[in-house]
């Protein structure tokens, strides 16, 4: 008996397919918090088809140390390697300091200048970026970040050298 197999190459996103990605991340993060409520730390998985982005599976991931982070962010990696899988998004609420003259040495939650935001970490097999969308109060509102390549990303959450194909 012969078994045959057709090899598949990776599917390399472009430009466009992290826009739609981002898309319906925002349409589905800003539904909730116009309603008020939390949105919480969630990892989503999907392909893209026809320049739609389809979300296959949703699992919620918690986000309590630092340790959390890079088991995410590896995680993450690892699934976009398989074939089934063209993208991963960690979806979750944030804190920032936008510009800090000097960061400090424990947590922001009570910095005067601290910004809120739902961050969408994109992976792709071969890219990454992170979407910064500005979270406003009174009322609840999300604004769309701009989806970027040109700015180096740092963090826990960023991996080191992306794949090329």
């Amino acid at each position: 008996m012969t078994r045959t197999t057709k090899p598949t190459l990776p599917r390399v996103l472009i430009e466009a397919d992290f826009e739609a990605i981002a898309d319906r991340c925002f349409q589905s993060a800003s539904k909730t918090v116009a309603a008020g409520k939390p949105v919480h730390s969630a990892l989503l998985l999907g392909r893209m088809h026809d320049g739609k982005a389809e979300i296959g599976r949703v699992l919620s991931v918690p986000l309590e140390n630092a340790d959390h982070k890079i088991v995410l962010a590896a995680l993450m990696e690892a699934l976009v390697l398989e074939p089934d899988i063209d993208f991963a998004v960690h979806v979750s609420e944030a804190w920032f300091l936008a510009n800090p003259v000097e960061l400090p040495s424990d947590s922001i939650a009570e910095h005067p200048q601290r910004l809120e935001a739902v961050t969408f970490n994109i992976m792709s097999k071969d890219n990454q970026t992170i979407v910064v969308n500005m979270l406003h109060r009174k009322p609840n509102r999300l604004e769309r970040g701009p989806v970027e390549f040109t700015k180096e990303l740092r963090g826990r959450m960023v991996r080191d050298m992306p794949p090329t194909n």
